[in-house]
């Protein structure tokens, strides 16, 4: 590891800017754009030149990497321009001013970028050895290099506070930021360019591994992964005993397991490549194996938060996680873990796919939204025939469960995507309306007649479980429901007419079961809203003779002068 040294500093910076233009052009913009922000100007910023000038910097940097290897420098060059003009095209396709979803691409995409700098020079490389170094060293020489720049912020700045406290020369606020820009995003980032290794040094073959590296990933890692790895089996016995549904929390250790367990491959792998550790080489053989029963876990859980909750960027971003885990720990157990390049790689490439192009996380869960909403907007006959709101306001009352539900999609289209998702809905613009606006030209009222009462209630979160056992088969719903708008999937045909319920099976044709909902929604009336959302698991459970339904959530309403009831949204496990 070599570091740039101030002595040679004038032939170190001519090879930044032979070795690196494009990155160094891509520097001094942001720097640019950070002077603008502190100073003030009055000049608007587009937000999209952000991610243009900070992306930029990673892709360029990758992009010089990959091309040191061609022998042709006119291609090479040739291909750095391409590249960066691409990302050009790409950041002026975003809005002026970017939305919460374009945030979460570019960010997932910048990251992948960052990434491919510490493999895009090894693609056509099978050494592994030389990748691992290259990463090591590259990594420790950015971490010294803040800490340079940090000192000399700390250094620069106290001269500039000891003119104001000694000879009450006025320093201006803003020159203190200045100085910020200066040490952290011109000197650090050229100081760190000048020392990447270049040449035949990027692929050293020797194996490098320090004292400190073998406590982090020996005496430390290893020993929380086991701890974790205790706590997870631990549980996951426990549920199985209950046979009860995973909580949704568990998928936040078993991705910092999953993780960290990588990390430690990585870490250790020239201790394991030299076979001086029998733990090391267990841990880089099994790992991945012991891993997949808690991914399954973990899987269950994120498809339960999906269901109970619905989509959002986070929860497919975090299903995406899971895959990405499955496949990683099957490929990395079946060659024992013997290529950890690839760990990198496939990251890199699963982050920048996921976030580009139609079946990109953004746009599949805004159309899992839209189609969700219209369903719902559908079914309580809020919409005209061609699909867009009612002009005139339904008279019809909407459950509290619904009306939250409806609000609550509203809400995240807008913050996440902007009106402009919405405008599917509406004949008539609503690029200017808020949230509310949008949700109040819904057109739904909640019942004030007194011959109506509505009625809603529900368990809390920490109470949701579900037991199989003795049943055969769980199924579960989550619906709101009208006469003509039954539940289906591939086990049932469940539909809801008053406060029946019937449940058609496919497998079994003539077998039927019919559920009375009525002495529970009868209590649920009869407690008012004080209690809707103090239920608990044994008071929303109804057990039948060949049947068990657990109530999660269940709105509706209640006609005192016909006394018959309307169940316009449930929530439930129905076993059978």
């Amino acid at each position: 590891m070599k570091l740039y040294l101030f002595k040679n500093w004038n032939e170190k910076l001519k090879l930044v800017l032979v070795r690196f233009p494009l990155s160094l052009l891509l520097v001094l913009g942001t720097s640019v754009l950070f002077v603008l922000k502190i100073h003030d100007y009055k000049v608007e910023i587009s937000e999209f030149m952000w991610p243009l000038f900070l992306g930029g910097i990673f892709l360029s940097i990758a992009t010089t990497l990959l091309c040191e290897e061609m022998r042709n420098k006119l291609m090479a060059i040739s291909v750095e321009i391409l590249v960066v003009v691409i990302w050009l095209v790409y950041c002026l396709t975003l809005p002026k001013h970017l939305q919460a979803v374009h945030i979460y691409q570019v960010v997932v995409i910048s990251v992948s970028f960052a990434l491919s700098i510490f493999f895009i020079a090894f693609l056509k490389k099978a050494r592994e050895i030389p990748f691992w170094n290259f990463v090591y060293n590259i990594i420790v020489l950015l971490l010294v290099t803040y800490l340079f720049a940090s000192v000399l912020m700390g250094g620069l700045g106290l001269a500039l506070l000891s003119l104001d406290k000694l000879f009450h020369v006025v320093i201006n606020e803003k020159v203190y930021g200045y100085l910020n820009v200066f040490c952290f995003v011109i000197f650090a980032p050229v100081y760190w360019l000048a020392s990447i290794p270049y040449a035949d040094d990027k692929f050293d073959n020797h194996v490098q591994f320090n004292k400190v590296l073998k406590i982090l990933g020996l005496y430390i890692l290893l020993p929380i992964l086991c701890i974790y790895l205790s706590i997870l089996y631990v549980y996951m016995f426990q549920i199985i005993a209950k046979w009860e549904l995973p909580n949704g929390w568990v998928s936040t250790l078993v991705s910092a397991l999953g993780i960290g367990g990588l990390l430690t491959i990585i870490i250790l792998y020239p201790l394991r490549v030299r076979g001086e550790n029998k733990i090391v080489v267990w841990q880089a053989k099994y790992f991945p194996l012991v891993l997949l029963p808690l991914l399954v876990l973990m899987f269950i859980a994120i498809v339960r938060r999906l269901d109970d909750y619905g989509t959002t960027i986070n929860r497919l971003y975090v299903l995406l996680l899971n895959l990405w885990l499955f496949g990683v720990s099957i490929w990395l157990f079946i060659v024992q873990s013997k290529y950890i390049k690839w760990i990198v790689v496939s990251f890199a490439l699963v982050a920048f796919l996921s976030s580009v192009g139609p079946w990109s996380i953004g746009n599949v869960t805004k159309h899992s939204l839209q189609k969700e909403l219209k369903n719902r907007l559908s079914g309580l006959h809020l919409l005209e025939k061609g699909g867009t709101v009612k002009m005139t306001i339904p008279v019809m009352a909407v459950d509290s469960i619904s009306r939250n539900r409806i609000a609550e999609i509203t809400n995240y289209l807008v913050e996440t995507y902007g009106n402009e998702s919405l405008q599917y809905l509406f004949a008539s613009p609503v690029g200017k309306m808020s949230s509310r606006e949008i949700i109040n030209r819904f057109g739904m009222q909640e019942t004030s007649s007194k011959t109506i009462q509505s009625f809603d209630a529900w368990q809390r979160e920490g109470t949701w479980s579900a037991k199989v056992a003795p049943y055969s088969t769980i199924v579960a719903i989550n619906k709101s429901f009208t006469p003509d708008n039954p539940y289906e999937d591939e086990n049932v045909v469940l539909q809801v007419k008053g406060a029946v319920v019937s449940v058609q099976t496919k497998t079994q044709p003539s077998k039927q079961i019919t559920i009375s909902l009525e002495s529970k929604l009868q209590q649920f009336v009869n407690a008012g809203t004080e209690k809707r959302n103090k239920y608990t698991k044994d008071e929303m459970t109804l057990n039948g003779p060949n049947y068990r339904i657990i109530i999660l959530s269940v709105s509706g309403d209640y006609n005192r002068k016909t006394r018959s009831f309307h169940v316009g949204y449930l929530k439930a496990y129905l076993m059978y």
